[in-house]
Formats: C-alpha cells, structure tokens, sequence
C-alpha cells in the first residue's frame, strides 16, 4: 500500500481527480446550447464544413505524437524501474540519504 502512494500514476490519477473536482464546483461544466443548435458530437470535425481537411489531418498528427510521446515516457520509466540498484555500498548511500 506504501508503494502506491510513492507511484507517479497515482499522483497524475490525483491531480485529474482534483482538477475535475474543482473544475465542477466552478461550474465549468458544458456549455448551454442554445435552441435551434446542434449539441456536441464526438468526431464531428470529420464532417463539419468549418474545418479544412489540412485541419483535419494535422490534428491526427498532434494526436499521434502525443500517444507516441506518452509511450516513450512509459519506456523509458520501465527501463528506469528495471535498472541495477547499484553495488551494496551505493545502496547503503541511498539509504542514508533517503532517511
């Protein structure tokens, strides 16, 4: 249990659980929609004439890098988690500086 409260997934789980919390209690929540208007459709870009088919495209590409990018940090703490824990006397080190 001691472990979960040290996991940066935890601390990222908090900070959204918190931010949407408070985004709530501020009534930042979805906007009126005002009558004769269509409400919010997931995907709609894909369809809806104001965007341009450049737009359309370079949000794929912002979205995929950004899925790239949070792969490589998820690579690279698992290479960091799994690396050697040093000598018995760099151990020792850390524990004296950890206390």
């Amino acid at each position: 249990m001691r472990r979960l409260f040290k996991s940066p997934a935890f601390f990222s789980f908090l900070f959204l659980a918190v931010l949407a919390t408070s985004l709530t209690c501020l009534g930042a929540g979805p906007a009126a929609v005002p009558s004769g208007a269509h409400g919010f459709h997931y995907f709609s870009f894909w369809t809806d004439p104001a965007f341009s088919q450049a737009e359309r495209y370079g949000l794929l590409v912002v979205l995929g890098v950004a899925f790239s990018g949070l792969l490589y940090a998820w690579w690279l703490m698992g290479q960091v988690r799994g690396a050697d824990k040093g000598t018995p006397k760099m151990q020792e080190i850390t524990a004296a500086i950890r206390e």
